[in-house]
């Protein structure tokens, strides 16, 4: 177990699970939890996807599910102040994937695209199991700011910190934080976010020391010199030193603070 005297907080939900190596087979705390340390070093509470996670490679979300972004419709109309939306899983002949689980988008978000309330995202408390052009019902966390007409476009995201998968290198969802450990399939445990870790870097897009970071596209869950590939995607971070490739390397993380 690591000391707790280097640690700033952990927003308040973690009073015994403090070892940023630990991991666990039932969930300790709220996905995305954050745990800062005295050196700069943040992680994120999350629960990993259904194959285990090598340390020092980058994490992302799950790939999207076909109509999740935009072909959740309201099975009706609500009122400001309800908490329980039925929805329907179809618009037009656009489909959602069937068989979801009736655990996939717990703590994930339902928002509003189109009409009434445009913009506003809730936080899902639980929801029945959605199947393609079927109805369901989720039970938000907080009651609607404004009503929701029949006639929205909806959508559902999962919770960022929920079924993470390596990064691929053709990117299918937005970078997360990176494993610390040999993380075992659907358990949870800590990704880094932010300040001095390790990362492995790809031979094919070798580092040197100062240059921004971004994923591999040639390797799944390697950093390559942002500057070295002509398809460039967001900063993960900073090299600390050159040198080196398909190893572990020393990085500045800069994913989420």
């Amino acid at each position: 177990m690591v000391t707790t005297n280097r640690m700033c907080s952990t927003d308040g939900h973690i009073p015994i699970l403090d070892d940023i190596y630990s991991e666990s087979s039932t969930q300790k705390a709220p996905l995305g939890t954050r745990m800062a340390w005295a050196d700069g070093r943040i992680y994120r509470y999350f629960q990993n996807g259904g194959s285990a996670q090598a340390a020092g490679k980058l994490m992302q979300q799950p790939t999207l599910l076909v109509g999740w972004d935009n072909a959740i419709k309201p099975a009706a109309a609500y009122g400001i102040g309800a908490t329980q939306i039925g929805c329907s899983a179809s618009i037009g002949t656009t489909v959602v994937d069937t068989n979801i689980e009736v655990t996939a988008c717990v703590d994930g978000f339902f928002g509003v695209r189109s009409g009434v309330g445009f913009g506003n995202q809730y936080q899902i408390k639980d929801h029945t199991a959605i199947s393609s052009n079927s109805a369901f019902t989720m039970n938000l966390y907080d009651p609607l700011l404004t009503a929701l007409v029949a006639t929205a476009s909806c959508c559902l995201t999962r919770n960022p910190y929920k079924d993470l998968i390596v990064s691929p290198a053709s990117p299918t969802g937005a970078i997360i934080g990176v494993a610390t450990i040999i993380h075992t399939a659907d358990y949870f445990g800590w990704c880094q976010t932010w300040g001095i870790g390790l990362g492995m870097v790809d031979a094919t897009y070798p580092v040197v020391a100062g240059v921004a970071l971004q994923r591999s596209i040639a390797t799944a869950g390697y950093v390559s010199a942002l500057s070295s590939v002509a398809t460039m995607h967001g900063v993960v971070g900073e090299a600390v030193y050159g040198g080196g490739a398909d190893i572990l390397a020393p990085v500045i993380w800069k994913i989420s603070p």
